[in-house]
């Protein structure tokens, strides 16, 4: 009865799973394998990366607070996509100080595309049905985008390189973006917690 629901969320979350695993996991095999840094340069440069995800999950967070979490998720789907079109002249320019930037930029997109989910998927879904809802729409979404990424990002860059791999990411980014955008909007908690404006 809440198939529409389940869908909108499976969807909304594969960009933040395709993400991940594009900036981490790929990453690191083929910054090693292709690019040839050695496996602890290239895991300090993740390990920068990782405080730009903490970031960008402390200011999605603040941002949902006073706007809405619906709101922050369709900008990081936004900004997904341009991560997405800087993948190919970043991360592989043969420059490490280009590559950590992008992985930072990644990480921090990831942030807006992870952090508001705990409010909005829930919010979905009436009370009876929300914790099988949520979760549900999470778990499958990340079998979706985050269980095959790897894989499919290596076999694209083998076949038609990084420019391809980015392609797949902004698919991904474009596909939640629809989600959100088609998604039924309910007054639910992440809605009702947010504080009004003070008027005089």
């Amino acid at each position: 009865t809440h198939g529409r629901e389940v869908a909108a969320g499976t969807f909304a979350v594969i960009a933040c799973f395709a993400l991940y695993y594009v900036s981490t996991v790929f990453a690191l095999g083929y910054g090693i394998t292709q690019l040839h840094y050695s496996k602890g340069t290239f895991l300090g440069v993740l390990l920068l990366a990782i405080v730009f995800f903490a970031v960008g999950i402390l200011a999605s967070g603040v941002w949902a607070d006073r706007s809405s979490p619906r709101r922050v998720l369709i900008a990081g789907c936004c900004g997904t996509v341009v991560v997405a079109a800087l993948l190919a002249p970043l991360f592989g320019s043969g420059s490490l100080p280009l590559v950590a930037l992008f992985l930072c930029l990644a990480l921090f997109a990831m942030g807006f595309v992870y952090g508001p989910l705990g409010a909005w998927l829930p919010d979905l879904f009436p009370a009876r049905v929300r914790y099988t809802g949520a979760s549900l729409a999470f778990n499958v979404g990340g079998i979706l985008g985050g269980g095959v990424t790897p894989f499919i990002a290596q076999k694209l860059a083998d076949r038609g390189g990084l420019a391809l791999v980015g392609l797949y990411l902004g698919s991904a980014a474009v596909l939640s973006l629809a989600a959100l955008l088609l998604s039924p909007r309910r007054a639910g908690l992440s809605e009702a917690m947010v504080l009004p404006t003070p008027t005089a």
